[in-house]
């Protein structure tokens, strides 16, 4: 028994007794979106990087990405691997149909990785275009993304 419980042995919720080995292993948690790195290896699979600690590669369906009826991708996964191929920068045109479909699909992927990743900010701000801003504008991840070599087109580069 572990001192300290008035006899009762203590476990954890899978059923197993707490040891050193249990504890969750160092740098898989980011502390902030910085601290993330997103790399497609395909078009159904990334691999998250936390502080230069890659985590498995995951798929779609693993991080909530999949449309329950069809099975396949949500349309917001496809955003996702387009802002990778942008590598984290969207601009976007005044077109308001564009504009809606666009914030639509930028809501869902901050909903997804926000529960992911356990933080609460934006993780796709929006930077306007000022006239000291002339550049760096449109959604604007705060985490690294990008596709993997193989996954993108030539002139993608």
């Amino acid at each position: 028994h572990i001192s300290g419980t008035g006899g009762a042995e203590v476990k954890n919720p899978n059923g197993k007794k707490p040891t050193d080995s249990a504890r969750p292993e160092p740098k898989t948690a980011a502390r902030s979106w910085e601290d993330i790195e997103i790399v497609f290896t395909s078009e159904s699979m990334i691999q998250i990087i936390i502080d230069s600690h890659p985590l498995p590669p995951q798929n779609y369906v693993e991080m909530g990405f999949e449309n329950k009826k069809s099975h396949k991708p949500v349309a917001a996964w496809e955003f996702l691997r387009e802002l990778a191929q942008h590598r984290g920068v969207y601009r976007i045109a005044a077109d308001s149909r564009q504009w809606t479909r666009i914030e639509k699909r930028i809501q869902e992927i901050r909903k997804v990785l926000r529960r992911r990743f356990a933080l609460s900010d934006d993780p796709i701000p929006l930077r306007k275009k000022t006239p000291q801003n002339r550049e760096d504008f449109g959604y604007c991840t705060r985490f690294k993304i990008l596709c993997h070599v193989h996954t993108m087109h030539e002139h993608d580069f």
